[in-house]
């Protein structure tokens, strides 16, 4: 699998998508919609490197998702491992919140934060809600690990 690529940034195609030069090879990558602005402001024409990730689609033919830091796109490859989270619904979700402030509603039950992710209505946050709570499962701590929940005191 490819992790991560360099290059540079020649062309910004909204909502989400780039093309990037890289030795004479031009590669299309999705991105978080998030990040269209900055890039345009301080990329352009200039290096700039992605951690992606490529996907095989059901029509046969790949798709490159790319993101500035390594937990974007681990975040990424863990929710296309949820049920009705596809390629396009992980990426919505990483570009309206970070991997942290993500991590940080589960821990909080904020269901309803996340029907402010495109693509998401206030039932489907409710499975994602319990999808995600089951994905991260237990969340570091100043290196420790606790569970989501608060642990009791015996």
């Amino acid at each position: 699998m490819i992790y991560k690529i360099r290059g540079i940034l020649k062309e910004i195609i909204p909502p989400n998508r780039v093309i990037l030069e890289r030795e004479n090879l031009f590669w299309e990558i999705y991105i978080p919609f998030n990040l269209i602005e900055i890039l345009k402001r301080d990329f352009f024409e200039k290096e700039i490197e992605f951690f992606v990730c490529v996907i095989l689609r059901k029509n046969e033919y790949l798709e490159t998702y790319g993101f500035l830091s390594r937990e974007e796109r681990e975040l990424f490859l863990k929710l296309n491992t949820l049920s009705k989270v596809g390629p396009k619904l992980g990426l919505n979700i990483i570009s309206v919140y970070t991997p942290e402030l993500l991590r940080k509603i589960i821990e909080e039950g904020k269901v309803r934060e996340l029907a402010k992710i495109p693509g998401i209505g206030e039932k489907r946050a409710e499975k994602l809600f319990l999808d995600l709570k089951g994905l991260f499962g237990r969340i570091p701590i100043k290196g420790r690990t606790i569970p989501l929940e608060k642990e009791r005191i015996l």
